[in-house]
């Protein structure tokens, strides 16, 4: 079912997967007209495959590109889903030289009574563990997600929850948003609105937060020659 507050599902419809070699061939054309970086982008990049009865395709894709374009540069994948980030996706990631080391993670909240709310995934233990393999496999790698702040029944107990997964995970950029009702989705006439006030200062308590989390990620940087 998609998201509470996602009116994307109602005139996208579902996730149709590209063909593999059409995507590679894409790539190639725009590699040989002279791009240096591609983005593998989705809604869900994680996804990618399961319509057609090839799940977990998505190692498979990007392997196919690293192999066809050597003279590629730089390959990023934006928007995966951690319950999706499969053991072989990692080891790819960590293996082919030319993906680069970030991954966007867009989990719109970290306390499980709202993301239960937002029909989302609600196990942060499972997030913590796909967060867990990934640095391990990649230390270097840089991990972005996306928040929504004051959501239809959001606590001041369950805005915490989120700051304390803030703390315990260490994001290297966030997106944070206050919540915005979509007419007609499940969340636009919710109980438990928040106020418009509540909504900004919990934004900027998260932001304010993330300053300092952000900071340090990138002091760690301190010295070294990138390449970029």
């Amino acid at each position: 079912a998609p998201c509470a507050f996602c009116s994307i599902p109602s005139f996208k419809g579902k996730l149709r997967s590209r063909p593999l070699p059409a995507i590679v061939d894409e790539a190639a054309r725009l590699v040989h007209g002279g791009a240096k970086e591609l983005v593998i982008v989705a809604q869900d990049s994680t996804d990618y495959g399961r319509d057609r009865n090839e799940p977990d395709s998505l190692p498979q894709l990007l392997t196919a590109i690293c192999r066809r374009m050597p003279e590629l540069r730089w390959l990023r994948l934006m928007y995966a889903y951690p319950g999706h980030v499969s053991d072989r996706l990692i080891e790819v990631m960590a293996r082919e030289g030319q993906i680069v080391p970030y991954l966007d993670m867009p989990l719109q909240h970290g306390h499980p009574d709202t993301l239960r709310r937002m029909r989302r995934p609600s196990s942060s233990a499972w997030v913590h563990k796909t967060v867990d393999k990934l640095r391990a496999a990649m230390p270097d790698i840089a991990l972005r997600t996306t928040f929504i702040v004051g959501f239809p029944g959001e606590t001041e107990a369950e805005f915490q929850g989120l700051l304390d997964f803030m703390q315990a995970v260490r994001f290297d950029k966030l997106g944070v948003f206050t919540f915005s009702p979509e007419p007609g989705t499940p969340a636009f006439d919710m109980p438990g609105q928040v106020d418009e006030a509540t909504k900004e200062e919990r934004w900027r308590r998260v932001m304010a937060l993330q300053q300092d989390i952000s900071l340090a990620r990138n002091q760690t940087q301190i010295g070294r020659t990138l390449e970029v």
